[in-house]
């Protein structure tokens, strides 16, 4: 027997719409008339509809949330007052959970232009390829999707290609725990990629490489010097029991890491007040704590790291701006680079 449902042209449309009108629920909470439902609804779609299919549609909907009720034994109704217009009788409620919304929709946007940043790889035009498939089942109606765009947020494009070239195919090794026989700086090593990272416009990567001479062999690898991924190795994928990904960098400033170093507590005073909102709102590390002077013109910050060439680099970046307080060992260094500096200019 026909059903209201299958004698409908372009059904497509049709559940289009439904999905619609709940996300408008959803998101407006309520809609004060037919005619403004109609309206709104028309808005997203390429092909016009009548106002009488719109009473279909409330209709239909209605029937949908029958059925929704029963199956999930609630009491939740589509009603029309007067003065409050259409809204259904759960705050917050949606019907189509896993439909696409427009808010849905403009993430998706924003997630493609900011991967515009391996625009001409592999990487990039899948997963444009992917929000293309998204959007085609979303709310989107006559959306162009070959015209969707990808630089309203504008990104750093100076990473090498290089490097972006291999990351689909460590990502995937992630995913997949693959071993993967690597030619790295003209030497051919089994590896177990774990983490990529990307550190002032160069990527890295954390993998446990079965030939490494290292105490561990779970080290950083830059990966402009992957030369081929030949293919899976005849390795198992090893997990590194002592490995954590959260920890890995957590006294790094970039990509420093020492297996057995211990981080060092650097109290920094700054001098310069202009500058103070910037370190407070762009902290150094994620470890940085901060106070400020009674009098208001010095900052004192505090970060746990490493002692390591990166902490002389951003001590060095602040100039005559910043004085090191402790420890001794960080000061004693910081005064040595100063003298050598002072050489350079006799």
């Amino acid at each position: 027997m026909a059903t209201k449902r299958n004698i409908r042209p372009k059904a497509k449309l049709f559940n289009e719409r439904l999905e619609l009108i709940d996300e408008l629920l959803f998101r407006l909470v309520h809609i004060p008339s037919r005619n403004e439902l109609h309206k709104k609804v028309n808005a997203k779609l390429q092909e016009k509809v009548t106002l009488e299919c719109i009473d279909n549609d409330i209709s239909d909907l209605k029937d949908e949330l029958i059925t929704y009720n029963l199956k999930n034994k609630t009491n939740i109704e589509l009603r029309f007052k007067r003065n409050v217009g259409y809204s259904y009788t759960e705050r917050g409620f949606r019907l189509f959970k896993n439909s696409v919304s427009d808010e849905d929709k403009n993430l998706l946007l924003l997630a493609n232009s900011l991967f515009n940043v391996f625009n001409g790889t592999p990487l990039q035009d899948k997963f444009s390829e992917v929000v293309k498939k998204v959007m085609a089942e979303s709310l989107t109606g006559g959306t162009n999707l070959e015209a969707i765009p990808n630089d309203f947020v504008q990104v750093d494009k100076s990473i090498s290609l290089k490097s972006t070239q291999w990351i689909p195919r460590l990502l995937e090794a992630i995913f997949e725990k693959d071993c993967l026989e690597i030619v790295y700086k003209g030497k051919k090593r089994d590896m177990c990629p774990y983490v990529i990272k990307q550190y002032r416009n160069k990527w890295y990567m954390v993998a446990w490489d079965y030939s490494s001479t290292h105490k561990s062999k779970t080290n950083l690898y830059t990966i402009d010097n992957i030369e081929e991924i030949v293919g899976f190795s005849g390795e198992k994928y090893f997990v590194d029991p002592e490995f954590n990904a959260t920890d890995y960098f957590k006294y790094s400033l970039g990509i420093w890491h020492e297996h057995n170093e211990k981080p060092v507590m650097v109290l920094l005073e700054f001098l310069e007040p202009k500058m103070f909102n910037g370190i407070i709102n762009n902290p150094l590390h994620h470890s940085q704590r901060h106070s400020l002077s009674k009098s208001e013109d010095k900052l004192s910050v505090t970060i746990e790291v490493y002692d390591c060439l990166e902490l002389y680099t951003l001590i060095n970046s602040f100039g005559c701006n910043v004085k090191v307080l402790e420890p001794k060992s960080v000061v004693k260094k910081v005064k040595e680079n100063a003298k050598g500096v002072m050489v350079l200019y006799k």
